[in-house]
């Protein structure tokens, strides 16, 4: 590239802002102030380091990019051994990690993007979790509480993380426990899930009550993301690629100005 890049948009803005300021904030830019658009995962930890070593410096960007790629090929090792534990023929498994190694396949996101964004970590997280899951499963003996609760505090993580692919770590947890937990234990381990749940999201709930004034116990984000894709627009378009842009361009605060005010 001849120079090392750095990652844009909301996530970036946070991270800069955690560097100036040390305010969890500044997620569209001009000043926007403190946000809970994201749960903090990349954008603290880039944030840390742009306040210790400068926003966009060499050194920075040579640790956020480490990052990135570490995730993106630690992620993608796990997934393999997943593929390892579920018997997938040698030949195809190390293809695919070859495939993940060696190619660009999303070379912007891996590369520049993943060092403030959490993608690469929530694959990463989620991947831990649904091979403990696996492993777990394909045991002669019913799982011990100890192994039960080592899920449940990773879908724990991952969920806050990235709640989507979290709602699916927490789905293979549910599967586990009807296949393989008898009933009389579902009470004891479920409860424990829950309270790791609490231990986990807690801290961040209680910031954004105390910061907005009312209970947001994860992101705030989610009425613009559904706004951006639900509406008339998008069935009645005949280029559906020029109508998002214009939508993104009249309500998504980080695009233009008048849809930040």
């Amino acid at each position: 590239r001849g120079n090392m890049g750095q990652s844009g948009g909301e996530a970036t803005n946070v991270a800069m802002s955690i560097a100036r300021t040390g305010i969890f904030g500044d997620v569209f830019g001009r000043g926007s102030g403190a946000t809970a658009h994201f749960t903090p995962s990349m954008q603290a930890f880039a944030g840390l380091v742009y306040r210790l070593f400068g926003i966009g410096s060499p050194v920075s960007e040579t640790i956020l990019v480490a990052a990135s790629v570490g995730l993106t090929l630690g992620g993608a090792w796990i997934w393999y051994r997943i593929a390892e534990q579920l018997e997938v023929p040698a030949a195809a498994r190390l293809l695919g990690l070859a495939a993940i190694s060696l190619l660009p396949l999303n070379f912007a996101m891996e590369v520049i993007e993943f060092r403030t964004w959490e993608g690469a970590l929530a694959v990463a997280l989620a991947g831990l979790a649904l091979l403990q899951i696996i492993k777990l499963d394909q045991a002669e003996t019913s799982p011990r509480l100890s192994h039960l609760l080592l899920v449940a505090a990773l879908c724990a993580l991952t969920f806050f993380v990235n709640p989507a692919i979290g709602l699916a770590a927490y789905a293979a947890f549910g599967l586990l426990l009807l296949r393989n937990v008898p009933a009389r234990r579902w009470p004891v381990t479920l409860a424990l899930a829950a309270l790791f749940m609490i231990v986990v999201v807690t801290p961040w709930a209680a910031r954004n009550y105390q910061v907005f004034d009312r209970f947001i116990p994860l992101r705030s984000n989610f009425g613009l993301e559904l706004a951006l894709a639900n509406y008339p627009g998008a069935l009645s378009s005949e280029n559906p690629h020029k109508a998002f842009r214009a939508r993104l361009a009249d309500i998504h605060p980080q695009e233009t100005e008048k849809a930040f005010r």
